[in-house]
């Protein structure tokens, strides 16, 4: 019973807002919006919709549709916006156009990230990113991490995926984790004075 109210509360909810809260840009906008809603929500909720809705997983299609590259759409975020703009128009997908093929390029060009290559840094232009397989986290960084996790992320990993003259390398403790020492005698507490390595970072 509650969980048929929380979901008879919800479509309550998602038809208030096609109906009220959206200001559309004419009453065709309108009912397209609240056609995609419904069937969204005929599909979530296991019923059959009008129809498939689709929401594309993407990449990089949207910039070379509109003449641009893959290192456009990480460095110039102008023709990023343009792109995604112009596919949505055209092609018209049932939700927002998803992808994790770009990221801040300038972001990562300062830190140097290790983590990934990507156009202009590694791979070619057009191309999207590729990860770098490497082992990231040793075999003796366990205790480290369940110790303090935050101090592991921040002290060790963090800086190994970054350049050493990067910000990463000069972080240290975290206030948070310097107030809950570890209760574990094999690994680093806090302040830090087992760890010879932990220290020396």
């Amino acid at each position: 019973m509650e969980r048929a109210h929380r979901r008879s509360a919800l479509r309550g909810a998602h038809g208030r807002l096609a109906e009220h809260a959206v200001e559309f840009a004419s009453p065709e906008v309108g009912a397209a919006f609240r056609e995609r809603v419904q069937l969204w929500r005929d599909a979530i909720e296991l019923r059959k919709p009008a129809r498939v809705p689709i929401t594309p997983w993407i990449g990089l299609f949207p910039l070379r549709y509109s003449g641009f590259t893959g290192h456009d759409a990480y460095y110039d975020y102008a023709k990023l916006g343009q792109a995604w703009d112009k596919f949505h128009a055209d092609f018209r997908p049932d939700g927002l156009a998803m992808t994790i093929a770009m990221v801040p390029g300038k972001v990562f060009d300062i830190l140097d990230y290790k983590l990934y290559d990507w156009p202009g840094h590694g791979v070619p232009d057009d191309a999207s990113y590729q990860y770098n397989e490497r082992e990231w986290m040793k075999d003796d960084e366990y205790d480290l991490l369940i110790a303090d996790p935050s101090n592991y992320w921040q002290r060790f990993y963090v800086p190994a995926c970054s350049a050493p003259s990067s910000p990463g390398r000069r972080w240290r403790r975290s206030p948070t984790s310097a107030k809950r020492p570890s209760r574990r005698r094999s690994s680093c507490p806090s302040p830090c004075r087992r760890s010879s390595r932990c220290c020396r970072r």
